[in-house]
């Protein structure tokens, strides 16, 4: 039989597990890929910000888990020079500057599309990666605004090819379900040919 710590402990992991890839691997990194392998944009150095920030938080919890494992990352990413050991580091607190329920809310909605797009392919079948063709966002101006802003994320995260956003979806575009403020449509699909073995 399970004891009651080795219980609170599998659970404590899979709470983490969950953090770490189904919204940090599946979506925070996927959105910043772009901004992050452009060295000369605008976006850079944010991107570089926030994942210098989540990436030693996520280390740090999964740390009572996986002690070697993260010790040796933490070490060798994180650790500032004759830093100790990261099993004797601050555990991860929230920075009360970042609390902004506005950016939270569009956050939500960026995973919203994502996941949205990810479902699209899914039940088709198709790669994950596959491109889209035009990713069509209809929205109130507000949220028009963000998404404009979102853009490079959007394209990152989704694979279209372009994104346009607008007050209602053009005529012929598929529209795809999705809960919220925001309809989205496409119009094709690209799926890299595979080469014969």
């Amino acid at each position: 039989p399970m004891t009651a710590a080795a219980s609170a402990s599998r659970r404590a992991k899979s709470a983490v597990a969950a953090c770490f890839w189904g919204a940090r691997a599946d979506n925070d990194l996927e959105m910043a890929k772009l901004r992050l392998y452009d060295e000369a944009g605008t976006g850079h150095k944010g991107a570089q910000y926030a994942l210098y920030h989540v990436l030693p938080a996520v280390v740090k919890l999964l740390a009572p888990i996986l002690p070697y494992v993260t010790e040796e990352i933490y070490q060798g990413l994180f650790a500032r020079p004759g830093e100790g050991s990261l099993h004797r580091a601050a555990w991860p607190a929230v920075d009360a500057r970042f609390d902004d329920p506005a950016a939270e809310a569009h956050g939500e909605l960026l995973v919203s599309i994502a996941t949205t797009a990810r479902r699209y392919k899914s039940e088709r079948s198709l790669p994950l990666g596959s491109a889209l063709g035009c990713l069509y966002l209809a929205t109130d101006d507000a949220a028009a605004a963000m998404l404009c802003r979102a853009r490079e994320d959007l394209l990152s995260v989704t694979r279209a090819q372009e994104i346009a956003v607008g007050a209602s979806l053009p005529a012929g575009v598929e529209t795809l379900t999705m809960e919220g403020q925001v309809t989205m449509g496409h119009i094709s699909i690209s799926v890299p040919r595979m080469h014969p073995t």
